[in-house]
């Protein structure tokens, strides 16, 4: 909360300097991983095809979602029956899968690799990590 990381526990500890073990939901954990990859080729695609840049994203427990930024005569341009099948393609070819920290900075001078608009995230955010590929089930919805 207000940049604080907060850890529930199973019971008080006797001590501040007490080792506690930790456990991750790792089910729960991986889902988020594919989801967070997904979103990365899909907004990868549509940018490299469309110049659609994202300008909000969200992770639910069933589903993610991008919300995109594309000039108004694309819209006609993109076959969206055909775009699910397309990111399966890429989907099926084996990727590298990695992360890199960057400072704003350097990600404000990237051109054609950060698929976010910049200028909407807060100023205090100093670094990106870039985190492409992996798979998970995808639906695409569209809205008029």
């Amino acid at each position: 909360m207000d940049g604080e990381i907060i850890h529930e526990l199973e019971r008080p500890l006797q001590d501040i300097n007490q080792k506690a073990d930790m456990q991750i939901d790792w089910t729960w954990r991986y889902q988020n991983m594919q989801y967070h990859t997904l979103l990365h080729v899909i907004s990868g695609y549509l940018y490299e095809h469309y110049n659609a840049l994202v300008t909000s994203s969200q992770i639910e427990t069933e589903h993610a979602r991008l919300e995109l930024s594309f000039s108004p005569e694309i819209m006609e341009e993109i076959p969206f029956d055909q775009l699910e099948l397309s990111i399966k393609k890429i989907l099926a070819q084996p990727h590298n899968v990695y992360t890199k920290t960057i400072s704003r900075a350097e990600a404000e001078q990237k051109v054609g690799v950060i698929k976010t608009v910049i200028h909407l995230l807060p100023a205090s955010l100093n670094k990106h990590v870039a985190e492409p590929t992996s798979t998970t089930r995808m639906k695409l919805k569209t809205f008029p």
